[in-house]
């Protein structure tokens, strides 16, 4: 749609359900959807080229982008990466012994500018929150939590913030995944946290919102 005035310019139709928002990149909206295909819709002219990319699943999560590379979690406990600009998968990862479903979207960060590592983090539905390098799919790291995360993490200050559906918000090391913080609140965290300005808001089911960081 046109911001200025809502005019739709075009829309596009995909073979089933969505259950999570398109990402941009370049001139293009990647979108994952139940009809287990990642889109790779022309901003422009609202045309997909060709049927999207297998997914070998059904998706509910917002891919993340970093440089030409688009991570996807799926609902069957995959984590896949494509290639955008050749239009192909670079690897997928699957825990075989706890796979279970992914209901939140990876978060993607540079971990290393001189080793050229980058890392992925998601979290699913076995209470396992898992630090992916992009490159190769190898696991880096894996955190153990008292109960599922639904909420995506997000990625800040060296650490990555992530909440439980025990209430428990917990910042765990970006470079090794050892837990260095958490808070417990009442209700349970099925949003992603918000981090500006040296301070972190979260809300839970039960209303109560809460603020960490300084006072200034």
């Amino acid at each position: 749609m046109e911001l200025k005035t809502g005019k739709l310019l075009w829309e596009y139709a995909t073979g089933d359900q969505l259950r999570s928002a398109a990402t941009l990149w370049n001139d293009y909206a990647l979108l994952g959807g139940c009809d287990g295909r990642l889109q790779k819709i022309n901003i422009r002219t609202g045309s997909s080229e060709g049927d999207g990319l297998l997914l070998d699943g059904p998706s509910g999560s917002t891919p993340a982008v970093l440089d030409a590379t688009a991570i996807v979690p799926t609902q069957s406990g995959q984590v896949l990466a494509f290639d955008m600009e050749k239009g192909s998968k670079k690897w997928s990862f699957a825990d075989a012994e706890r796979s279970q479903e992914i209901r939140s979207s990876p978060a993607v960060a540079v971990l290393s500018e001189a080793a050229h590592q980058n890392i992925a983090v998601v979290t699913t539905r076995n209470r396992r929150v898992l630090g992916l390098e992009i490159e190769s799919g190898k696991m880096l790291w894996e955190a153990v939590v008292r109960k599922r995360c639904d909420a995506s993490p997000v990625i800040s200050d060296g650490r990555v913030w992530v909440g439980g559906l025990d209430g428990t918000l917990y910042a765990f090391d970006l470079q090794t995944g050892q837990e260095r913080w958490s808070a417990t609140l009442t209700g349970q965290l099925i949003a992603s946290p918000s981090i500006s300005n040296g301070k972190i808001v979260v809300a839970t089911d039960k209303g109560t919102v809460a603020c960490f960081g300084g006072k200034n």
